[in-house]
């Protein structure tokens, strides 16, 4: 989708758009014209609102009507006989359009190839890029091309014939007073009653499901309810020895439900590279493809079997804390909170412990003081936005939000939502408002969850979790890195999902050198070439050191970074107005 406002003129705007693409939807007549992005539900009746139904609230409301909606959505509203176009997004920055801005028009699209298009040329913003690189999204809402944004989350953007831009807030995640707090009980009736809504606004119901605490809370709210199950569609992804898949396979065979179940077998990770190409532009660079490729290949496979996607993605990290865990600032200074988000989330330059050093030679121009000055930064001007706040928490649960919601969780259901009607299980106006309200042992211990769990359905209550958690998920790890290191094999399966990093250094090696060459890299001018390949042949050698917990973690800040950098090189690569 691309729509170009012409300053002084709005008359003869177009949208050019894939009338085949699903989530795009348009209205027009002689004044307006109403496009759709995403996928809108009205929280009055179990419908979807499309681009005509949007046009007849904004005739009888103009912009009051959003608090009539929910789910995850942009609309652009253009009204001729005004001269103004509205952009409103929905609450969580998930389905957002980029836009650039000049002094003769306002470009707008959700694919930033397209304004790049526009533009006949492009200028890295080495800012985002190394935000990016650093722990796998930029922060905010710039990009990595200087002079692209992206609209944000909760907003009304009002846009005049002289391109003079407002905005204007219509919902905070933080918001409430303690008096609005509800009882777990009455939260569970609110969710069971939403995933309800999903069923009755859908044919059949597509569920990702691994048996972990997201996807079984999910599953939970139709067991409560038996009826409308053969309208549940389970499907799981992985290698077939592990716990998701065992799990899930048991669970689905004992409750009955449809599942199907796709093997990312050795021979799947051989045939990898082929699957890279269709998938490289989709992320519009911003977050780690590369993680995703199988969930893209199943999405695919899955589109035939029904209507609507239900996604359990970031009840983790909202619901759970994660990463941080049971950790809090001590401090409710905006300085001191962006350092303890810096040293407890994990990334490349800090794994669990600092890692700097290791790639202090690494930037050109730049020190990693520098860098990670520039980081903390952007985190605080994140932090400022958190109106509502009362508790340090509330800060570090507020950047979870815009971080997650706007760039991991957004670029991976705008991929979805391209196959399905999206709905984000976690996504609900009122219920992530109550987040604020959560202690910290309540989330990390997962109480409300497991109290949807257990009052929903006896069985998912007491089926035991086969993913005892990440100290023993990274005692597999530490131990298959020694035995690696000893007798060239592994002891455990890889308790990951899937491991990119080894599938590139066992099968990829050519791709991954021609890939990150140095005279063929979009982003050489940003690195020292001898320290880059340095660490990249540390990389594909893979040879751990157990000195000490710094040189044994640098292994996995290097897997990190390698696989975020080679999925932002091959979508620079593929722009050839970036030189």
């Amino acid at each position: 989708m691309f729509v170009k406002l012409p300053k002084n003129n709005f008359a003869n705007i177009k949208i050019d758009f894939n009338k085949e693409q699903k989530d795009y939807d348009i209205f027009e007549n002689e004044n307006t014209i109403v496009f759709v992005y995403g996928y809108p539900y009205s929280v009055n009746s179990d419908n979807w609102v499309g681009a005509e139904d949007v046009f007849n609230l904004y005739l009888n409301e103009k912009l009051d009507f959003t608090d009539q909606i929910d789910g995850l959505y942009s609309i652009i509203i253009i009204d001729k006989t005004q001269n103004k176009s509205y952009i409103i997004t929905d609450r969580y920055g998930v389905y957002s359009f980029f836009y650039y801005k000049c002094e003769d028009y306002f470009l707008i699209s959700d694919n930033i190839q397209k304004i790049i298009t526009s533009l006949g040329s492009a200028e890295l913003n080495y800012e985002s890029i190394i935000e990016y690189l650093n722990f796998g999204y930029r922060i905010g809402n710039k990009t990595h091309i200087k002079g692209i944004f992206q609209f944000e989350g909760a907003q009304k953007y009002k846009v005049d014939i002289n391109l003079i831009e407002k905005k204007q807030t219509y919902w905070n995640l933080l918001e409430l007073a303690e008096s609005n707090k509800i009882s777990n009980e009455k939260f569970r009736e609110i969710f069971n009653s939403y995933h309800q809504k999903a069923l009755n606004i859908s044919d059949k119901v597509s569920l990702p499901f691994t048996g972990g605490r997201d996807t079984r809370t999910i599953l939970s709210t139709y067991l409560n309810n038996a009826g409308g199950l053969d309208k549940i569609k389970t499907y799981t992804h992985g290698p077939r020895y592990h716990s998701d898949v065992v799990l899930a396979k048991k669970a689905t065979s004992k409750l009955k439900l449809s599942h199907n179940f796709y093997d990312l077998d050795e021979e799947w990770f051989k045939n990898l590279v082929s699957k890279v190409a269709s998938n490289k532009e989709d992320f519009n660079g911003l977050n780690v493809f590369f993680d995703y490729i199988h969930t893209f290949e199943s999405i695919e496979k899955e589109e035939n079997n029904a209507d609507v996607f239900l996604s359990g993605v970031l009840g983790n990290q909202l619901y759970r804390n994660h990463p941080i865990g049971n950790r809090a600032p001590n401090s409710m200074d905006i300085g001191n909170i962006s350092e303890f988000i810096v040293n407890n989330i994990p990334s490349v330059l800090n794994f669990k412990t600092d890692l700097s050093n290791y790639y202090n030679k690494l930037f050109k121009n730049v020190s990693i003081d520098e860098i990670n000055g520039q980081i903390k930064k952007s985190i605080r001007k994140e932090l400022l936005k958190a109106n509502g706040a009362e508790k340090a928490i509330d800060y570090v649960q507020y950047f979870l939000f815009s971080a997650y919601g706007a760039n991991v969780a957004s670029n991976s259901l705008k991929v979805i939502g391209k196959h399905f009607k999206v709905i984000g299980s976690f996504f609900h106006k009122d219920l992530l408002q109550q987040i604020k309200f959560m202690g910290i042992n309540e989330r990390t211990n997962a109480s409300l969850q497991e109290f949807i769990i257990e009052q929903n359905s006896d069985y998912l209550g007491k089926l035991p979790y086969y993913n005892t958690g990440r100290i023993v998920k990274y005692l597999k790890l530490l131990t298959n890195k020694l035995s690696n290191a000893i007798i060239k094999k592994p002891l455990f399966p890889d308790p990951n999902l899937v491991n990119y990093p080894n599938s590139l250094r066992k099968h990829h090696k050519d791709f991954l050198l021609e890939t990150l060459s140095y005279d063929k890299m979009k982003l050489k001018e940003l690195f020292n070439e001898k320290e880059l390949n340095k660490l990249i042949n540390l990389f594909i050698e893979n040879k751990s050191s157990f000195k000490n917990k710094k040189t044994f973690l640098f292994n996995f800040s290097l897997d990190k970074f390698i696989i975020n950098l080679i999925s932002l090189e091959l979508w620079l690569q593929s722009i050839k107005e970036i030189k």
